[in-house]
This record gives C-alpha cells, sequence and structure tokens, in this order.
C-alpha cells in the first residue's frame, strides 16, 4: 500500500510547483507532464521490458539564455519487472513451488534534475540525474505473493540514484513529445538464485532499475525570458533605456 502520508507531501510538492506558474516571475516555465514507463530490473535473470507503469508529475524550467536551461520535476513513477508463467508448476527439493513467473511492482516518487540544449526550438536534448524515494513495493514469484517484501523490510533500497538521458521534440503550440533512458546508479537490491532443484547451485547478482519513459509534456508560461535576457532588460532599465 502507498504510504497516505507520504502522496499528500507529493500533492503538496506538485501544488507548490503549479505556483511558481502564477507568480512574479518572468523566467520560469511550467510543466504538467504524463507518460507511461516501460521497465525491467537489470540483475533478476530477466529480459525485456515487460513491466509497464505510470508516470505523471510536474516540473519547471528555467533557460539561462536560448539553448541551454535547467529543469527539476516532481513525479510519481512505477518501475519494476514482469514475467510471465515460463514451464509447468514443478515441486523442488525443499518442497517449494516453482513455475518461473514473476512480478515486481516499485513506485517511486523521483525529483530529476536535467541540464537542457535546445536546437533551433524543435529539439532539446538533456543529461541528468534523479533521486528516487521508495514508497511502495510489491512483489509475487512463481505465483506466490512475497508477503515479507516491504518497503520497511529493507530486501530493496529506499533510496535510488538515476542517471537520465532526456530527449523532447515540439509537437503543437505548447505541447512536446519526450522520451527519456534511465539507469540506477546505486544497486537496489543483491540477490541470491539457485537452480531450479533448489540446491544443485547457487549465485548472487546485483540488480538496478531500467527504464524507458514515453511522455507528453505541456508547459505553461512557454514565452518567459532566459536568465541572461532578464539580466540585460533589468540593466537596460537601469541605464533607463
Amino acid at each position: 500500500m502507498v504510504d497516505i502520508k507520504l502522496m499528500k507531501k507529493i500533492v503538496i510538492l506538485l501544488v507548490l510547483v503549479f505556483s511558481v506558474l502564477y507568480g512574479q516571475s518572468q523566467i520560469f516555465k511550467g510543466m504538467v507532464i504524463g507518460g507511461v514507463n516501460l521497465t525491467q530490473v537489470e540483475g533478476d535473470e530477466f529480459a525485456g521490458f515487460n513491466r509497464f507503469g505510470a508516470n505523471v508529475g510536474a516540473g519547471v524550467y528555467v533557460g539561462f539564455d536560448k539553448k541551454w536551461g535547467v529543469s527539476m520535476e516532481t513525479l510519481f513513477t512505477q518501475k519494476g519487472s514482469h514475467q510471465g508463467q515460463q514451464y509447468e508448476t514443478v515441486i523442488d527439493s525443499l518442497g517449494n513451488q516453482k513455475n518461473g513467473s514473476y512480478d515486481l511492482h516499485l513506485n517511486y516518487v523521483e525529483i530529476p534534475l536535467i541540464f537542457h540544449y535546445t536546437d533551433r526550438e524543435r529539439m532539446t536534448v538533456g543529461l541528468g540525474v534523479s533521486y528516487s524515494r521508495l514508497v511502495s513495493v510489491d512483489e509475487t514469484e512463481h505465483g506466490i505473493h512475497k508477503d515479507g517484501t516491504t518497503v520497511e523490510s529493507g530486501i530493496y533500497d529506499k533510496n535510488n540514484f538515476d542517471g537520465l538521458v532526456d530527449v523532447r521534440f515540439a509537437l503543437y503550440k505548447n505541447l512536446k513529445l519526450n522520451a527519456r533512458w534511465s539507469y540506477s546508479l546505486n544497486v537496489i537490491r543483491s540477490r541470491t538464485f539457485t537452480t531450479i532443484d533448489g540446491v544443485s547451485n547457487s549465485w548472487t547478482r546485483d540488480q538496478r532499475n531500467h527504464a524507458i519513459s514515453i511522455r507528453l509534456i505541456w508547459v505553461f508560461n512557454e514565452n518567459a525570458i532566459s536568465i541572461s535576457d532578464a539580466r540585460r532588460k533589468k540593466n537596460a532599465e537601469k541605464m533607463g533605456i
């Protein structure tokens, strides 16, 4: 279950972000963001971006000049892993049921910080990092729900740091199409695996989040000026120009 108190804090953060849109500042652009994640967990012995999840929130963008700028977002983002049943259910020598299926849901509050470069006002590319806080986790393996896998159990690290690559295209007026790749910089879990019989062999792997996000971004205050333009304007006003 998602922590209700934490979700209230997220809402408050989003309200604060939106309040920037109605402030007196002339350099901030506001963003409303909605899209999907295609994710996997590297090191879980499964391949493919088979877990789909939400990626929603809000953000602000500040331009240093016409080409360079920085953005910060507050997001609710869902990651994890999925694998359907791979073989007929068997019972290993330890009495454990196995069929190869796996489901992992990891829900985070994420705050990305990205530096952007805009080419001819049509395409923007960015590099950045993000901090994510785990707010809920749900794990099912071999068709059996893992009741012991919780946020507080410590099985998964509560803190996740990602490296990001971000590309945005202008679609129509204030609407942008955004594609983002992210990969965990830290290990979210170290896990020991065994062969299907449960005893003959074992190995340990570090696990990391790996995600591709496809999003739509609606930009408010699109005509906001850059920091360099704001400084020139202020200097001109001081000189009475």
